[in-house]
């Protein structure tokens, strides 16, 4: 088991019970990469024309880093990048704009929570209706949330 990120060379652990090793850079490009491919996946927010090639692009060329970057990208960003023409760059914009309507749980999933599937992202948004409300539940209302329990909370609320 390697003891760093073989990317990033920040400390890699894995947590107790768990298989996988992971980074503890909160900025390695191999996590945003990851993260922003999960958020733009079909089962999450689903932004068409949003690939691995064009998010390497992004994150090369310094135009995103978080998720919440994708949502100020313009036309002239995207004209930069590698085989983006007019028609490509609009496709993708209009793309990320009904991303914005995706129902709540989706973006929940979508947000790549650890522990938080899209049947966990199902629960919480029905417990707790929107983000704004979840942030706020505390150990106790997540561990009476049916399906997450004491042992559960405690990682959901970390994690939040």
């Amino acid at each position: 088991m390697p003891d760093r990120c073989p990317i990033c060379g920040a400390l890699a652990y894995r947590p107790e019970g768990e298989a996988v090793t992971r980074c503890t850079g909160a900025a390695c490009p191999a996590q945003q990469f990851e993260k922003l491919l999960h958020f733009a996946s079909r089962g999450a927010m689903d932004i068409d024309g949003l690939g691995p090639a064009v998010i390497s692009q992004l994150l090369e060329r310094n135009l995103i880093k978080a998720v919440a970057d994708l949502y100020t990208l313009r036309f002239e960003d995207l004209l930069t990048l590698d085989n983006f023409k007019e028609k490509s760059a609009n496709n993708l914009l209009n793309a990320i704009e009904r991303s914005k309507d995706r129902p709540f749980p989706r973006v929940l999933f979508a947000l790549g929570i650890r522990h938080v599937g899209e049947h966990i992202a199902d629960v919480l948004a029905e417990e707790f209706g929107s983000i704004d409300e979840l942030k706020k539940a505390s150990l106790e209302e997540l561990s009476m949330v049916r399906e997450i329990g004491p042992k559960n909370s405690r990682k959901h609320r970390l994690l939040l």
